[in-house]
């Protein structure tokens, strides 16, 4: 008797076991798919910025040539070439959207937008350009170079803060865990 009361115990506590491992697995499992995802994305979101910021800056580059040209022609080329990077950046916004956090793509969005007006104002104005208004350029563009280093900044923090959420942290399950 006392032998079969020590089988269905030893029984129970093999089947105990063998749950608990089992919930163990899937808990370990999920934790690392999850560790991984929010690995790709942070790469993928520290990929989006770092492009978008290389292009900025080049973008900030043509903006000061443009304004600092000696002729129209050239000032025209070079604003021209400008407006193509503002149509690439868009592009890109739309990868710093998709990878947040959503505040960083309405700046970028914003300080395109700013450049272009800029960039555009620099090629039709011409040969002829008052005084006035190419100082007034000139202010606009040390601007927006500030907030390029701003929105640089910005950046770092968002890559380096991505969430407040703890990477580690589980969420309820879902399925036999929940019950």
């Amino acid at each position: 008797m006392d032998e079969g009361v020590a089988a269905v115990v030893a029984s129970a506590v093999t089947g105990g076991t063998a749950v608990a491992v089992g919930a163990l697995t899937y808990l370990a499992t999920r934790l690392q798919s999850r560790t991984e995802h929010m690995l790709w994305r942070s790469q993928s979101r520290q990929d989006a910025f770092a492009q978008w910021l290389t292009l900025a800056g080049e973008l900030s580059t043509l903006a000061r040539e443009a304004l600092e040209s000696p002729t129209h022609a050239q000032a025209s080329a070079i604003a021209g070439t400008g407006m193509e990077r503002c149509n690439q950046l868009m592009g890109l916004v739309t990868a710093v959207e998709l990878h947040g956090p959503a505040h960083i793509a309405k700046r970028f969005e914003d300080w395109i937008l700013a450049t272009a007006v800029h960039l555009d104002a620099i090629k039709r104005l011409g040969d002829s350009v008052p005084e006035g208004c190419r100082e007034h350029l000139d202010e606009a563009l040390e601007k927006s170079e500030i907030c390029l280093r701003e929105l640089t900044a910005a950046a770092r923090e968002a890559l380096d803060h991505p969430t407040r959420r703890r990477a580690g942290r589980i969420r309820p399950a879902s399925g036999w865990l929940r019950q």
